[in-house]
Parts: C-alpha cells; structure tokens; sequence
C-alpha cells in the first residue's frame, strides 16, 4: 500500500514536471526566450524523476543498483553529450548552407563528427545493455524495456495533449 502511494506521488509530480516544461517550452515569440540554465534543471529533474520511477519499476536489490546505476547514468550522460554536440554541429551546418557558396568540405566534415558522435553513443548504449544483461534478471530486463517505451510515449503524449489543448501547430 505505501509503495502505491508512493508510486502515485511521483507519477503526480513528473505530470506536473511535464505540465511545467511544456508551459515553459512553449512561451509565446514575443518574450525572450528563458534561460538556458533553467530549462536544463527542468530536464535534470525530469530525469531523476524517470530514474527514481524506473527504480521503482525494477524493484532492484542493493547489490544490482550498486552495479546498474553507475551504467546508466554513464549513459544518461552520454546521451546528454550527443544531443548538445548534436545541436552545435546542425547549427554548423546550417551556417554553412547559410553561406552564399556553401563549402562542400565543410559539410562533409560537419557530417562525419555527426557519424562519429552518433557511433560512440550506440557504444555507450551497447556497454550499458550488456551490463543490464549481467545485472538485472530477464524479467527486469523487460520490464526496463517496457518502462522506457511507454515513459517516453507517455510524455509525448502528455505534449501533444498540451499543445492540442493550447492550439500550437506541431
């Protein structure tokens, strides 16, 4: 019973957590745009919430979180890694294309560090799905399948809903 509550508790919060970044995210183009800082600890506690939910859902026992979280978040990080060199290098390229002759060596270059970020991520993420294969039972396993399919659906739905909601074009 106190691990429903708890359950209910947290799912509460990460909605309000949604809630709270789709209002942020979607301010109307007239004000400034907000602090990048502040989106940044939106997102952090985003994913605290997602792991405590996940831990939850895992039901680990101490000596498999001792040796799970260390991996994950590793690749928490590395993911957080490639979406910002992601961003700066699409940037790139778009300043590139920007230009009035667009150096066809530029883009190439540009595309090969995309490819090279984008192959050390799947590394990264290969490492951290052998090592739930070590740590966690094969009904944990799936049950961290299932929990990140349906978190990630559920909080794109939640958007879409709010943007529905708000009239925003998608």
């Amino acid at each position: 019973m106190k691990k429903l509550k708890l359950s209910g508790m947290f799912f509460l919060i990460f909605i309000f957590i949604l809630t709270a970044q789709a209002v942020y995210a979607q301010r109307p183009p007239a004000r400034p745009f907000p602090e990048e800082g502040k989106r940044e600890r939106l997102r952090e506690e985003i994913e605290t919430m997602k792991m405590w939910k996940m831990l939850e859902v895992l039901d680990l026992s101490q000596e498999q979180s001792d040796k799970f979280l260390p991996a994950w978040r590793e690749m928490q990080k590395a993911q957080k890694i490639f979406r910002e060199r992601k961003e700066d290098l699409l940037k790139s390229l778009e300043a590139v294309l920007g230009e009035e002759k667009p150096d066809e060596g530029k883009i190439k270059d540009i595309l090969r560090q995309l490819e090279k970020e984008r192959v050390q991520l799947e590394e990264v993420q290969q490492r951290f799905r052998e090592k739930t294969k070590e740590v966690l039972t094969l009904e944990q396993q799936v049950k961290l399948l299932l929990f990140e399919d349906r978190f990630e659906k559920r909080m794109m739905e939640i958007i879409r809903q709010y943007r529905e909601r708000r009239g925003f074009e998608q």
